[in-house]
């Protein structure tokens, strides 16, 4: 009866030994790279260059007075019948609160681009600078699904508690830390 070789006089065994090692060690690694828990990701080239054209915009939005009350008078225009109740206060580019408080943001989930983990920058009517890495998923279905039942929220602070909104300058990469941190159960 032939006795089973053994990794040491065998190299094709020892090279697909290696080889299961290295794909388990690179494929744990792969999971890692692309996982919210990843601290590198959150200052990662693609993300910073979104956020600097990200900022850039709501600057140029919220310079424009013009600009956010048109975009404010036609998000509470939605009445008509079709409509559901959260594009009365939610557009791509502004949250009403129901204090009249409003805050100009851009977002992107990482659904849109796998380079970037989800980050929201605004800017709000109180001037000062906000950014989250709340999962509102791609055009803020979250958010709106949650306050579709709850309705409109109320003003910028809560609305920042909840949400776990940080301030910061409107310029560093100070808005690229996480803010928001995934329970597992």
């Amino acid at each position: 009866m032939p006795q089973a070789q053994d990794v040491k006089t065998n190299p094709w065994i020892a090279a697909v030994l290696v080889l299961v090692i290295m794909a388990l060690l690179g494929g744990g690694f792969w999971i890692f790279w692309i996982s919210n828990d990843n601290p590198y990701r959150y200052r990662a080239k693609p993300r910073r260059i979104w956020k600097d054209r990200a900022i850039a915009a709501i600057s140029s939005q919220t310079a424009d007075t013009a600009w956010i009350d048109a975009e404010i008078a036609h998000t509470k225009a939605k009445v008509t019948d079709s409509d559901l109740p959260f594009e009365r206060w939610l557009s791509p580019h502004v949250i009403l609160m129901k204090n009249g408080e409003w805050i100009a943001y851009t977002n992107i989930c990482r659904k849109q681009d796998s380079r970037i983990n989800d980050i929201f920058i605004g800017r709000a009517s109180d001037g000062k600078w906000y950014y989250l890495t709340y999962h509102f998923c791609i055009r803020m279905y979250t958010l709106a699904g949650r306050h579709y039942v709850e309705g409109q929220p109320e003003n910028i602070t809560r609305f920042a508690r909840e949400y776990y909104l940080r301030e910061f300058d409107g310029k560093s990469d100070d808005c690229l830390q996480r803010t928001w941190i995934l329970k597992r159960r």
